[in-house]
């Protein structure tokens, strides 16, 4: 993680909320087994706007308030937002979750300041929620991420985007003087070859790009694992049955109107739908 000097003490992570309500509840889970450190210090400072301003603005006050003395709290206990206070929350080692309330009366927004990532006390619940059970997300962190950290490799991606678009060109690589007479002899091989070529490469975006990005689309468009799990499956067998299904009805209307071959100077009456084929 990473860590910001703070003189006696060193808070690993920062963030700024938005509190509408008076009461939330804030939940440090074990992981594994265990929690990330058996205490952990924590100052909330009160806010007026919950910006990124607002935050970096009470950034030294955060750091002076958790170089302070701070006040052990155990599971069940309330936090209330002040300046220059701070808590040590106490973790209960006998459960496998701790919760402690935070009281937000009377302010607009709070500033969290924490020995440790929040998210490393993370298993199966976040770690700010309001009175309703619905995760609080803070509206700006510290440290920022920095934008400019880590390298960009273009090789790979130049590389597999021109092996892809060098792929386009199978067609006219094809049509060559020398290959062209080949394909012509080998008809039915390269006919098979490219199809199936052409099927593979339809499968491979089916299922790793089109049904992977599906499954965030059916849940958060449906919450229940019912609606989500009928609407996946017919999805998925709608899609291997439509081919066979527009192949079949293709040459059920080939069937219905079949080529008729008729010799050259050949007078013929036609209706619509009639297709014919000028033999010498």
């Amino acid at each position: 993680a990473v860590v910001v000097s703070a003189g006696a003490l060193e808070y690993e992570w920062a963030g700024i909320f938005a509190v509408s309500d008076t009461v939330y509840m804030w939940t440090a889970q074990k992981v594994e087994g265990t929690y990330a450190d058996e205490t952990m210090k924590m100052a909330v400072l009160p806010a007026t706007d919950a910006t990124a301003e607002a935050l970096e603005a009470l950034e030294e006050a955060g750091k002076r308030s958790l170089g302070s003395n701070c006040t052990p709290v155990v599971p069940g206990s309330v936090i209330t937002p002040m300046t220059d206070a701070c808590y040590q929350l106490v973790f209960d080692q006998d459960l496998w979750q701790s919760l402690y309330t935070i009281n937000a009366s009377g302010i607009a927004a709070a500033a969290f300041f924490t020995e440790h990532v929040p998210t490393e006390f993370e298993n199966n619940a976040h770690y700010l929620k309001d009175r309703t059970g619905e995760d609080v997300e803070p509206l700006a962190e510290l440290p920022k991420a920095d934008e400019n950290s880590g390298s960009v490799e273009w090789g790979p991606s130049l590389g597999a985007a021109f092996i892809i678009n060098m792929i386009t060109f199978v067609g006219v690589i094809l049509l060559a003087p020398g290959l062209s007479k080949i394909v012509a002899t080998n008809a039915t091989l390269f006919d098979g070859l490219l199809s199936a070529f052409a099927a593979g490469s339809l499968l491979g975006c089916a299922f790793f790009l089109l049904l992977f990005e599906a499954t965030h689309l059916v849940a958060e468009s449906w919450e229940e694992e019912a609606a989500q799990t009928w609407r996946w499956g017919v999805m998925i067998l709608a899609g291997f049955l439509l081919p066979g299904v527009i192949d079949g009805s293709t040459a059920l209307m080939q069937e219905a109107w079949p080529t008729k071959l008729v010799a050259k100077d050949t007078i013929v009456t036609a209706i619509p739908g009639d297709e014919f084929v000028v033999v010498p």
